[in-house]
């Protein structure tokens, strides 16, 4: 089918994404699914959009962006700099996540700086942002110096630009440091997170228990000071079982407020010496709050897994509501001293059995490999020239309705300054059975996000974000571009299959009637086997494609090939 140019980049039908770079601009780009793109598509045009009273610099390199709606109808980006400040940045004319009505192209967007948040707790150029998420009351901030922090901001969206109020910050500074990478989950109103270092284990924390002051109640309770007593037989049975639970959980665990989950160290190497975890980056795979009534606020059930990199090549994945502390699968990604694992982003089926769980592995090289952590197995990598470490991924869904036929596809932003697309393919394609062909994802299409000139300042992608709207025209044009093709390429393999079929049985029973018949004839009767294998040739041809009368004649030559068979074999005469 042939693809228009003129439906390239339309709004309502490509997905939109943010890009931050290396001097702290912010530039948009429209994405088309993979279905969509001609054959040498150069890519789509990636626009800065102007920030008033903004000057951009290396001091304000974007080092984490967010994306989502303060109060009910504010959509903002949250652009976490270099220089220890979070700018809110309100994009007007932005379509709603929640609304179905046609989005606006990029050349209506404008950006203002609504609002910016100091972080007096990071020194700038020593610390860094690691984590960072929005929610319809306020932004959510991590540090590489352990502080968490809230800003709640109330919004009046009946004025333009709209009013907003920053209230005062909620802050926990008690997490240890220094953390490599920290997610939160979900990316929008998360409910959430979880952080990791290389010294530091990975831990799962429950926001708004952390974020909220622990009683005292609760902290005598959960001391088995409170139990303390010479004379156990003064406790009753409910006493004493209490103190038994307490005593266990103190020593196995001893979780801070807030936290659900800590993972154990790793297990001494073969010198008795400890291991560091080495955690560079994590990834929330999937999480499900736990039903059990007696469970603790927060926890989470055992379909919740949490995935990381780590520096020596390997990813973990966790189990944290089975009850283990330890990792239950570990990969090998990349190679013994090739390199690090720089970021991970997971697929939205990532628990999907008949797909597979996929998870995008981008090393501190220049490769980006897809991984099937339901197995352990790389399933395939991406070739490509990329020269540098892979910055930041984001995934693109597929079309709702048509889920099989339109997969998800990969945005990376990378230290070659270029921005590249990348088709994604199922595990379950990617490793197929025996005897079907391995398919593999495929670069489409890369991009500078800015023309190299001798007047323009080098930038380099940092930060990329899709916007969270899905393209009311996408599920359209999908199923109208993909409603024919699986039919017809059924019809032809059914036809390619019947074909091959028809000539295997063919050479196999002619094979079968001249080894039956001659070691039990004499050349006579080889002249009849040459005869009925012309007569079969013959009546194929006249028959042509009826597939009745070309069965009945191959039995008809099973019968004599099985009557000839049945004469014994006449001794030679003597010559005497």
């Amino acid at each position: 089918m042939s693809i228009d140019s003129t439906l390239l980049e339309d709004a309502s039908s490509s997905h939109r994404i943010y890009i931050g770079d290396s001097i702290g601009c912010l530039r948009v780009a429209q994405c088309d699914p993979p279905s969509a793109l001609p054959k040498d598509y150069a890519g789509p045009s990636v626009k800065p959009l102007i920030l008033p009273n903004f000057k951009s610099h290396s001091d304000h390199a974007v080092q984490r962006i967010a994306s989502g709606v303060l109060g009910s109808d504010v959509y903002v980006v949250a652009l976490a700099r270099k220089n220890a400040t979070i700018d809110v940045v309100h994009i007007a004319n932005q379509s709603l996540p929640s609304t179905s009505t046609a989005p606006a192209p990029v050349s209506e967007l404008r950006a203002n700086i609504i609002c910016t948040i100091q972080e007096p707790l990071m020194k700038a150029g020593i610390h860094r942002f690691v984590g960072l998420a929005l929610s319809k009351h306020g932004v959510f901030t991590i540090t590489s110096s352990g502080v968490l922090r809230y800003t709640p901001i109330a919004v009046t969206a009946d004025h333009t630009p709209p009013v907003i109020e920053v209230r005062e910050a909620k802050v926990l500074d008690h997490l240890p440091s220094p953390l490599q990478h920290a997610s939160f989950y979900p990316a929008f109103d998360p409910t959430h997170f979880c952080y990791g270092g290389e010294d530091i284990p990975l831990s799962l924390w429950h926001i708004p228990t952390a974020l909220s002051e622990q009683p005292t109640d609760s902290v005598a309770d959960m001391s088995v000071e409170s139990f303390k007593t010479e004379d156990v037989s003064e406790l009753n049975s409910k006493q004493r079982k209490r103190k038994r639970q307490l005593e266990a959980k103190s020593k196995a665990r001893e979780l801070l407020w807030g936290e659900v989950w800590r993972a154990k160290n790793l297990a001494n190497d073969n010198l008795s010496l400890p291991r560091r975890a080495n955690i560079t980056c994590t990834c929330i795979l999937n999480l499900r709050d736990s039903t059990a009534q007696d469970g603790e606020t927060g926890a989470v059930d055992e379909t919740t897994f949490i995935a990381v990199g780590t520096k020596d090549g390997l990813v973990r994945v966790f189990q944290p509501g089975a009850g283990s502390r330890r990792h239950i699968r570990e990969m090998r990604v990349i190679a013994t001293g090739q390199g690090a694992v720089k970021t991970l982003c997971a697929s939205s089926a990532a628990l999907d059995g008949r797909r597979g769980g996929l998870l995008f592995v981008g090393d501190t090289g220049c490769k980006v490999y897809a991984v099937d952590w339901q197995s352990g197995k790389v399933v395939y990598g991406y070739k490509d020239g990329q020269v540098g470490a892979t910055l930041c991924m984001v995934l693109l869904p597929g079309s709702v309705k048509c889920s099989n036929n339109e997969p998800e596809a990969l945005v990376t932003v990378s230290s070659d300054s270029l921005v590249r697309l990348q088709s994604t393919v199922p595990a379950a394609l990617a490793v197929p059975k025996a005897g079907a062909s391995a398919e593999k994802g495929e670069v489409l299409w890369t991009k500078m996000i800015a023309p190299s000139t001798s007047h323009s300042v080098h930038a380099t992608p940092t930060a990329v974000v899709w916007d969270g709207v899905l393209p009311p025209a996408l599920n359209k044009r999908t199923v109208n571009s993909r409603e024919n093709t699986p039919e017809d390429d059924d019809d032809e393999q059914d036809e390619v299959w019947a074909s091959m079929q028809a000539v295997g049985e063919k050479r196999h029973n002619g094979r079968n009637a001249r080894k039956n018949a001659k070691p039990n004839g004499n050349v006579q009767d080889d002249h009849v086997d040459n005869d009925d294998t012309e007569e079969e040739d013959d009546t194929d041809q006249e028959h042509g494609a009826d597939p009745e009368a070309r069965s009945a004649q191959i039995e008809v030559g099973k019968e004599q090939v099985k009557r000839r068979a049945t004469h014994p074999a006449q001794p030679k005469r003597s010559r005497n």
